[in-house]
């Protein structure tokens, strides 16, 4: 129940990046809601960031269907317009199955708000794919590496419902504090609610995996 708790919080925040928000606009506009919701959507700052990177805003005064032609050519900016597109069902008929091939497309290229949400779809089992908690943090962690605060957070969450995974506590702990390092400021809650639970030697040493990780700009994170 709380792993479906806490993967649901971070579907809302993708959600509101994509459903809510256009690309063009400030995504990362604080929500007036409560508890972990409330600071759930304020972290689509992250998603916000690393959407309007590279973003190719020429796309703007494109016709949809000369978007999805650019997008069928390899143009990753497109790709995800067109994603957006059908899971919004603004400018496209809504197709999640079609949006998730769309983000898909986009996430193998690198594009992080794509490989970020193809976390979040194989976490739910949502847009036709089947729940699958190795994909899930597959993507999560490929968007962490870059920087994604938002991702980073998610990546904690997965691993802090592994059960079945030794020291899962002590790497959740360190992607919060990854997360936070990178602005997020929801993950001070979300480690500080793990911290109760965890023994000084398990936070010396989640402390310190953090560091090793920002240290060899993560390329090693336990």
């Amino acid at each position: 129940m709380r792993l479906f708790l806490s993967i649901t919080k971070i579907v809302f925040v993708v959600a509101f990046a994509v459903l809510v928000l256009p690309v063009s606009d400030a995504w990362g506009q604080e929500a007036n809601q409560e508890s972990r919701q409330e600071a759930n959507q304020e972290s689509s700052q992250d998603i916000s960031q690393n959407t309007n990177q590279g973003i190719d805003q020429n796309l703007g005064d494109m016709s949809m269907s000369n978007i999805i032609l650019l997008a069928s050519n390899g143009n990753v900016d497109a790709q995800f317009e067109v994603g957006k597109a059908y899971f919004t069902g603004n400018g496209l008929p809504l197709n999640k199955i079609e949006a998730v091939k769309f983000f898909k497309m986009a996430a193998d290229q690198g594009h992080i708000v794509s490989e970020t949400l193809m976390g979040t779809f194989y976490s739910m089992g949502d847009g036709g794919l089947v729940i699958d908690q190795a994909e899930s943090m597959k993507w999560f962690r490929r968007a962490a590496v870059k920087g994604s605060s938002n991702a980073q957070l998610s990546l904690g969450v997965a691993y802090k419902d592994m059960t079945d995974t030794p020291n899962n506590h002590i790497t959740a702990y360190a992607w919060y504090a990854i997360s936070r390092a990178q602005g997020d400021e929801l993950a001070i809650e979300f480690k500080d609610e793990l911290e109760q639970g965890m023994s000084q030697e398990d936070i010396i040493a989640a402390q310190k995996l953090a560091l090793q990780c920002l240290a060899s700009n993560y390329e090693n994170c336990g």
